[in-house]
């Protein structure tokens, strides 16, 4: 297909707002195409009958498509060459990485291998010291468990103790006071603490200070040799006690008898004074 060009009148180009000079025509000016600027352009409809298209806008937007796409491919073209870099950086890196973990895992492995025996010989040292604090664990225990054994005997005994000082002192009170003199027995007692029981129990028992509490108390004496000398002696004082109440009532009479004997002599010499006095009056 040939072009007639016609001849135009020069005239100013204006390009964003800018006043150019006119463009010249050029005698040896030849006529360029599409296929001067893409000569693959028919070949994807090459066979196929194209549509006569004779506007101009039309080819300036096919062209402006054409370097739109061809931006774009090259955008394109630009960011798979740079993820493509960086994938061949990250495989380096995990490259050098592998090795850097094949020499360690190598070396850990050689060291293993080297210190074995002396893991082996920590780890049965380690089961031991388990096994023996277990040991001392259940010895600890059973020391507890006898230590509070024994405390509980101790106040057993201390308590035991003081209650039988208290049947002594009874048993003393209630002996004759002929043998109490004879036997210097003291009725006043006083009861301390023989045993002091503190929170360290690490400390050890001052024997010294209990034998000395204990020297403190007289020794063991008692009238009665049996019970039945007791209840002899609460028999006796029951008599005794009963004759006590009767010989009070009888004070207790003659006391009453006494004193009304009293009263009736005040009343008699209180009417002898007032007799008196009036004698000495009219006197």
């Amino acid at each position: 297909m040939e072009k007639k060009l016609l001849k135009q009148p020069s005239k100013k180009v204006k390009l964003c707002g800018i006043k150019l000079p006119p463009i010249e025509e050029s005698s040896d000016c030849g006529v360029k195409t599409i296929l001067d600027i893409d000569p693959h352009f028919y070949t994807l409809v090459d066979g196929r009958p194209i549509r006569s298209n004779k506007s101009i806008n039309k080819y300036k937007k096919n062209i402006r498509d054409i370097a739109l796409k061809r931006t774009v491919h090259g955008f394109l073209t630009d960011e798979i060459l740079r993820i493509t870099k960086e994938i061949d950086t990250e495989r380096k890196i995990y490259s050098t990485a592998s090795k850097h973990f094949d020499e360690y895992h190598h070396s850990f492995d050689k060291f293993l291998a080297d210190d074995n025996d002396k893991t082996i010989v920590i780890m049965r040292k380690s089961d031991n010291l388990a096994k023996e604090l277990s040991n001392q664990t259940e010895e600890h225990k059973q020391a507890n468990f006898e230590l509070a054994t024994l405390k509980s005997k101790l106040q057993y005994i201390d308590e035991t103790f003081q209650i039988l000082v208290s049947f002594q002192c009874f048993l003393h009170r209630a002996a004759p006071i002929l043998w109490q003199e004879k036997n210097n027995i003291n009725l006043n007692i006083e009861q301390m603490e023989i045993i002091a029981y503190e929170s360290d129990i690490f400390r050890e028992v001052n024997k010294n200070l209990i034998i000395l509490r204990l020297s403190k108390y007289p020794a063991p004496c008692l009238y009665f040799a049996s019970p039945e000398q007791l209840l002899h002696v609460f028999d006796m004082l029951e008599k005794q006690n009963l004759n006590y109440l009767l010989v009070t009532e009888e004070l207790n009479t003659e006391k009453n008898k006494f004193l009304k004997s009293l009263g009736f002599l005040k009343n008699l010499i209180h009417k002898e004074l007032d007799y008196i006095q009036e004698k000495v009056v009219l006197v």
